[in-house]
């Protein structure tokens, strides 16, 4: 059974490249480096000069809820209208679990506002997908799942 990842299991991730840990370096000519002149392929991007920047360890970024902390939480859509009336300016470039989105619309103005002007809906359900005109067997891109990531043995 696979249960959602903790911050203990996020520290033992391991770059499936070059073998090297969370905030490692990447070893020399791993594929996953990313060039910190361009954000490019480091191995493959031909820039000059790029040895002036500092290198940037490697860093499995994932997503978190920005008000309960929730690791990868299951995304969600809304119009954009709606996410401004229930998302404060400053909190709107960060992500929402479904939990909590719906305790804000609750204490907002009960979903009003939403069942009026599109609720959310899980991305790539049947729902999803007609809302954003894509077709039905348009398959979900978010193949890799954070636990496809090899991991350190703990010892």
């Amino acid at each position: 059974m696979i249960t959602k990842p903790t911050v203990q299991h996020l520290h033992r991730l391991i770059c499936r490249d070059c073998g090297v840990r969370q905030g490692e370096l990447h070893q020399l000519n791993c594929c996953m480096e990313v060039c910190r002149k361009c954000g490019g392929q480091a191995i493959s991007c031909g820039c000059e000069g790029r040895a002036t920047k500092p290198r940037r360890p490697f860093i499995a970024w994932r997503d978190m809820c920005g008000m309960c902390g929730d690791l990868l939480p299951q995304l969600f859509h809304v119009p954009k209208a709606v996410w401004a009336f229930y998302i404060e300016h400053e909190h709107r470039n960060k992500i929402v679990c479904l939990d909590c989105w719906h305790f804000i619309e609750e204490r907002t103005d009960g979903g009003a506002y939403a069942r009026k002007h599109g609720q959310a809906l899980l991305e790539h359900s049947p729902a999803w997908l007609e809302r954003v005109g894509k077709p039905l067997d348009t398959p979900d891109p978010f193949v890799k799942s954070i636990f496809e990531l090899p991991v350190e043995d703990e010892r």
